[in-house]
């Protein structure tokens, strides 16, 4: 091996370990040089590279081989906590669930159905996303201690590709921002790139209307997921424009995982999202399972449909048409004129949570509710982990739930190669992070979080109408 694959090496398999004098020297080191440091980060993903990570991909395969899965979550664990200021994140998650026989039992049967090859692959993302990306990150925490607003903890961009939609849902929460278009290529690739220099791990696409809504918008996402194979991709999609060609791309793209919108049984389904569209959706799925694609679904969570959502039926659906997890969204009126009787009052909210934990006990995947996550952990937008981009705007915004900002915080004005790092260092974002607590959550108490948005300096007439809006909308709702 040479000098290069030699300390890189050496690098990964200090990483997750505890502080080593000769770690913390080389790693200084790097942090004093950047050329140095940026030239062995891209000898590690270049051609030569790769192909030695496969190869120490396949032998850590061949040497963990029935090896006890807490053990290795805890490594992993280790490894990923290594370039964070906070040990908050799904692995921290997994790790912690690990002691339940569920998690192993789902973790043992996804394992065993993988095939060496694909192995190989999700293994090798984990050194790049988070072995190489975790070494970077410290690296620059390393680089810029002392230096206010370097913003070292962003994980996960929310990136919104387009307001266009193929479907007409009942009260969809986006339908009054369509004429926001699409964001081009340019722009996406854009803001994806500035992500990267903040060394985020995941990117998750969605759209104010459906990222896939046509062939262009396909090719597209398509494009930037393969250009950007050193990012893990969350797409969310509503699946109805994916043909059998697509899928066949896609089985190409081992840095995506897709979360397919449903949101019942056929006829809860088909009520809200239109006649033929569970049909379709299960087409999709039928397509991505004989592909061996890795997928989930997604629920909004409304009044009609929180128990059946949350029911063996369903979930078991979800299971025998190919889904690996479920993750539940909660539906919120933010455009302030959507419905009020989708929401769940607050008996209905006590009521699905209790069946929300019920149902983790029978699942036959995991479930996720992020906002039940956070009820735990902490907001994870205040601490400053996730941001959302609505990249057919430009405006960077702390949450999806709550997405108003003064109108300085534009992404795609005044471009340059550190536009983003500069948004999330102006003072919005810094008293926005410095108001974290670990109960700080705005799940608990949307309208107080709202309120606050309306009193901000700088707020464009549009958002602010949208949040003086949206408080009366739960206003009434309330009574």
């Amino acid at each position: 091996m040479n000098p290069v694959g030699r300390l890189l090496l050496a690098l990964v398999r200090q990483g997750g370990t505890s502080s080593k004098p000769q770690r913390d020297k080389v790693l200084r080191f790097l942090a004093s040089h950047m050329r140095i440091h940026n030239l062995l980060a891209a000898a590690a993903k270049s051609r030569l590279g790769r192909a030695m990570v496969r190869r120490a991909c396949r032998e850590a395969l061949t040497r963990y081989k029935g090896a006890d899965l807490r053990e290795i979550f805890r490594l992993l664990k280790d490894f990923r906590n290594f370039s964070e200021s906070t040990e908050i994140n799904a692995l921290s998650e997994i790790y912690e669930r690990s002691l339940n026989p569920r998690w192993v039992g789902w973790i043992s049967d996804l394992a065993r159905g993988l095939e060496q090859e694909t192995k190989e692959k999700l293994l090798m993302r984990v050194v790049y996303n988070i072995g190489l990306n975790g070494l970077n990150r410290k690296i620059d925490r390393l680089r810029y201690e002392g230096v206010e607003n370097r913003v070292p903890n962003l994980s996960t961009v929310f990136l919104g590709t387009t307001s266009r939609c193929n479907l007409d849902c009942r009260d969809c929460e986006s339908r009054f921002e369509r004429d926001d278009g699409a964001a081009s290529c340019d722009s996406l690739d854009y803001i994806i790139d500035q992500a990267k220099r903040l060394r985020v791990f995941h990117v998750v696409l969605i759209g104010k209307g459906e990222p896939l809504f046509d062939e262009a918008h396909k090719k597209t996402i398509f494009r930037l997921v393969a250009k950007h194979w050193d990012l893990n991709f969350l797409l969310f999609t509503n699946g109805t424009t994916l043909t059998e060609e697509d899928v066949v791309g896609m089985g190409y793209l081992d840095n995506l995982f897709t979360l397919i919108s449903v949101d019942g049984l056929k006829r809860t389904n088909d009520e809200r999202r239109g006649n033929g569209v569970f049909a379709r959706i299960c087409n999709t799925m039928k397509m991505m399972k004989d592909r061996g694609l890795f997928f989930g679904f997604s629920s909004t969570v409304f009044k009609e449909n929180y128990r059946e959502i949350l029911s063996q039926e369903f979930l078991y659906r979800m299971k025998d048409l190919g889904c690996k997890t479920g993750i539940y969204l909660m539906y919120l009126p933010l455009s302030g004129q959507s419905a009020r009787h989708m929401l769940l009052s607050e008996s209905e909210v006590r009521e699905y949570e209790d069946l929300y934990k019920k149902a983790q006990e029978f699942a036959p995947i995991p479930i996720v509710d992020p906002e039940i996550f956070e009820r735990v952990h902490g907001c994870r937008a205040r601490r400053g982990a996730i941001v959302y981009i609505d990249a057919s705007t430009g405006k960077v915004m702390p949450c999806v739930k709550t997405p108003f900002v003064p109108a300085w915080c534009n992404i795609l004005t005044h471009r340059h190669r550190d536009r983003l790092r500069e948004i999330l260092g102006m003072d919005f974002y810094v008293e926005y992070r410095d108001s974290y607590t670990l109960c700080s959550q705005c799940s608990l108490n949307l309208e107080k979080e709202i309120d606050m948005y309306v009193s901000q300096p700088g707020l464009t007439p549009e958002d602010r109408e949208k949040a003086e809006n949206y408080l009366a909308k739960i206003s009434a709702s309330r009574t």
